[in-house]
């Protein structure tokens, strides 16, 4: 292989001793586990006293990193290297042409380099860790190592927080947990008749797979229960879990999304994702803007039409658009959705009222971008894993998020992380709708832009979608750096906080 071939990390090994042959790499329990798995043993790790006291004094701007990295006998995680004692020899992921590790199992510290970075979140391309007089030489001015190595910032600030979100929990028990899976098949309601699109909120077999595989590989114990009807048969029948791993639409009534958490409630069991009054409320939309005008927090005017009189009653100008009031998944969002002549509304909540036999909310149309922000963990813990931008092809009719936009989003869509000013504005106002609102675990807001190029909120999603491949949440956390088991053991630790007080709750 010709040397500008290499990986920089291995031209910077053949011109210098490198960060892979002289630094202590800290392992999280995190990167324990997804490098066991990768590489079948756990042999790659040892545990000493860190060879520089720097390492182990109290730092003002990274004060909790002592308490979480060195434990009560002075010594800490790190990877193992070939010479007996970090810092003497090549790292044993070390290998002629770079690091041997794909990326997502690399330890999450050596995939932040070149960052200076502490728990407040700061980053900075530190360029002193790098030969870049050499490795950069032929690259365009201006270029940095970020660049060479293709480590964007919102992508390095996703592996911070997530460094230091296992640093923070790695503490508490690790024992895995016997979950079980609650969730509506497609596949079972379509057996009973149900038409393609009753059942387009439901999940597919191979979402069901997705999330059954990244819970084993955290670990965990892993029971099908399936819908509302047999989770009811189960505990009804004396059946317990540690923990209930929940993506259940349920299928009639303003507060289905609530039933299977509120009846995990009454049984003392944690389950993931919002409570069930934070469930109704987020899935009644009308409902939830009156709670975000209530918070403060910018949604587009809105009207509801109950009856066809009502429509008559609609004074905000157009455009406008119009959607169920009570549905997820895009489910009723189409190109007529768009109204450009308010002669055409009529019609439009004529066919959404007939079909969904509910609510039309009618809003002021947004004109600009559009963007939904996935966030993980519940109250002050919560923190943004990225702002992604949903982008319409060339050549499409409209730039609707709709059913069949989701659905066929390889042909229709294209998707970018949003970084930047507009990322902190976003991230802001999401963070204080999400709290706002209550969510808890995991969740999306999604925004759109005003003709004055502010952000409003369009809805907040309280159960978000979670195949592995094309739901919002697992793709944003992707292109983030994460991988879909780490996103899904980042949401069960969430709720697996709750489980104490949950138990206390139901004994009292």
């Amino acid at each position: 292989m010709h040397e500008t071939q290499l990986h920089p990390c291995a031209r910077c090994a053949r011109m210098q001793r490198t960060c892979c042959q002289k630094t202590e790499v800290v392992l999280t329990v995190g990167d324990r586990a997804r490098l066991a798995r990768h590489v079948g043993h756990d042999h790659f790790g040892e545990r000493q006293a860190p060879a520089d006291p720097d390492d182990a004094d109290f730092d003002p701007d990274d004060p909790n990193w002592q308490g979480w990295t060195v434990a009560a006998d002075g010594s800490r995680a790190i990877l193992k290297h070939v010479v007996a004692g970090a810092g003497e020899g090549d790292c044993v992921f070390l290998g002629a042409a770079g690091c041997v590790l794909a990326e997502e199992v690399r330890p999450l510290i050596c995939r932040l380099y070149p960052y200076d970075y502490d728990e407040s979140g700061r980053l900075t391309v530190a360029a002193n860790h790098c030969p870049t007089t050499i490795l950069l030489a032929d690259a365009p001015a201006g270029t940095t190592m970020a660049d060479l190595l293709d480590m964007p910032r919102e992508k390095a600030e996703g592996l911070r927080a997530r460094l230091y979100e296992e640093l923070r929990n790695q503490t508490e028990s690790e024992a895995p947990l016997r979950i079980g899976l609650v969730y509506d098949l497609r596949d079972d309601y379509l057996a009973l008749g149900w038409s393609v699109d009753d059942v387009a909120e439901f999940d597919s077999a191979s979402t069901i797979d997705g999330l059954e595989a990244a819970l084993i590989e955290c670990g965990h114990t892993v029971e099908r229960i399936g819908n509302a009807d047999r989770l009811i048969a189960r505990l009804a029948a004396g059946d317990r879990w540690d923990l209930c791993f929940s993506v259940a639409e349920c299928v009639a009534g303003k507060g289905r999304e609530s039933l299977v958490p509120a009846l995990l409630d009454h049984y003392g069991i944690a389950s993931t994702f919002a409570d069930p009054l934070v469930c109704g409320l987020t899935l009644d939309k009308p409902l939830a803007k009156r709670v975000l005008r209530d918070l403060g927090l910018p949604t587009p005017a809105f009207f509801v039409v109950e009856t066809q009189d009502d429509v008559a009653a609609v004074t905000l100008p157009a455009p406008l658009f119009a959607k169920p009031s009570r549905e997820g998944s895009s489910k009723g969002i189409e190109e007529q959705s768009l109204i450009r002549d308010k002669a055409d509304l009529a019609a439009v909540c004529a066919d959404l009222l007939k079909r969904f036999d509910q609510p039309v909310l009618v809003e002021a149309f947004l004109p600009g971008r559009e963007v939904t922000v996935s966030i993980v963990g519940s109250g002050d813990d919560a923190e943004v894993v990225g702002v992604l931008e949903v982008l319409a092809r060339s050549g499409r009719k409209d730039g609707v998020y709709s059913y069949e936009a989701k659905e066929n989003w390889r042909e229709l869509l294209d998707y970018r992380l949003v970084d930047g000013d507009d990322f902190d504005t976003a991230s802001t106002l999401a963070l204080a709708a999400y709290r706002g609102i209550g969510c808890r675990d995991a969740g999306r807001v999604d925004l759109r832009m005003d003709p004055a190029g502010l952000w409003s909120i369009i809805e907040i999603n309280a159960l978000p979608g979670m195949n592995h491949v094309h739901s919002d949440l697992p793709m944003t956390a992707r292109m983030a750096g994460w991988n879909y088991a780490d996103l899904i053991d980042r949401i069960v630790r969430s709720a697996a906080q709750r489980m104490g007080a949950t138990r206390t709750a139901a004994r009292r």
